[in-house]
């Protein structure tokens, strides 16, 4: 059940026409980056205000505008062929910072930038340049998206927050979640409106692509720049964890679940996992995070002389039954009844 998300602008105050559409099928899955401190960004004045046109009239659920001080950039919601079920999990307040591993595609990144250029060059637009640090900011946000797939940064700034070019030269940004063939990625960005305004845009003159994979399921964010470059050398992939800063009330988690064996002997260790469904619920049926275990993860173990619970490990002790807890921020955010044997 892929899905692609957009939002826009960067000029002189204009307001484009939007759309978004998805489909119901998908394919799908140490150097920690921090999130660049908020302290260190110009943070422009910012109003939610109504646009013109063709958006006129329509529910607020489906279009916002963040007004800045030159330009206007619009986040439109999408629409999904086939939303998911809604279910019970955790609403809460709490920061963390939680650790997501995955692979880093820099082949599908440099492969999307070709597909880009391919599309401006047809449409008689110059080609973009793959921007370094605007790449680098990119994998950053593909990483934060397997947690909030969102514009909505999971910590609760404004997506374009996470490169220091915000404030003057980046102005969109496409995501993209379930489609591990870049060139199905590409089609469906083009045949959606506001996802082809953003390729399409004479003002940009560079990009920045990250394709994440994690637990299967590949997530793609493009970053649109009118800072000049000079596109790097290709990076050879690499599995890579990034820290993610999150905030519980943004980050309402539908679905909470601990991956673990029910059962375990005396004198046993086992692994043990922490799901987190991802909060769009468009896809959270399907879309998930399982963090890294020994950074940020609390647990707890309802009776420690029958099993002991390490970051990601538990061993048993002593015939019984006890409750394994696990989740972030200090907050318990599911439980598993666990038999020792």
């Amino acid at each position: 059940m892929p899905a692609i998300e957009n939002n826009m602008g960067f000029g002189e105050r204009f307001v484009t026409e939007v759309s978004q559409i998805g489909i119901s099928c998908f394919e799908g899955l140490s150097v920690s980056s921090t999130i660049p401190d908020e302290s260190d960004l110009e943070q422009p004045d910012v109003e939610m205000v109504e646009p013109e046109g063709s958006n006129s009239g329509k529910p607020v659920s489906e279009w916002f505008t963040e007004k800045r001080i030159d330009f206007e950039v619009l986040y439109p919601e999408p629409v999904y062929a086939a939303p998911s079920s809604s279910g019970s999990g955790y609403s809460g307040s709490g920061y963390a910072s939680i650790r997501v591993t995955g692979t880093e595609r820099y082949d599908s990144a440099y492969q999307l930038l070709d597909l880009v250029n391919q599309e401006r060059q047809n449409a008689g637009l110059g080609t973009l340049t793959m921007n370094a640090s605007l790449t680098e900011a990119a994998m950053q946000r593909a990483a934060e998206v397997t947690v909030y797939f969102d514009h909505t940064r999971p910590n609760g700034q404004i997506a374009l927050t996470v490169s220091s070019l915000y404030s003057s030269y980046l102005g969109g940004e496409n995501l993209g979640v379930g489609y591990s063939s870049m060139a199905e990625l590409m089609r469906m960005l083009m045949g959606s409106s506001g996802h082809r305004a953003n390729i399409l845009d004479g003002r940009w003159s560079s990009i920045g692509i990250g394709v994440f994979v994690h637990e299967g399921i590949t997530y793609s964010v493009q970053l649109f720049c009118a800072a000049p470059s000079s596109t790097p050398e290709q990076p050879a992939n690499v599995v890579r964890s990034r820290v993610v800063e999150v905030n519980l009330s943004v980050c309402a988690f539908p679905y909470v679940s601990i991956i673990a064996d029910s059962s375990i002997a005396a004198g046993e260790t086992k692994g043990y996992r922490l799901k987190l469904a991802n909060p769009r619920p468009e896809v959270s049926s399907w879309a998930y995070c399982c963090p890294d275990m020994d950074y940020g993860i609390t647990f707890s173990s309802s009776d420690p002389s029958r099993l002991q619970v390490q970051s990601g490990s538990m061993t048993g002790l002593a015939a019984g039954t006890v409750t394994l807890g696990v989740g972030i921020c200090g907050y318990i955010l599911a439980t598993s009844s666990i038999t020792v044997t």
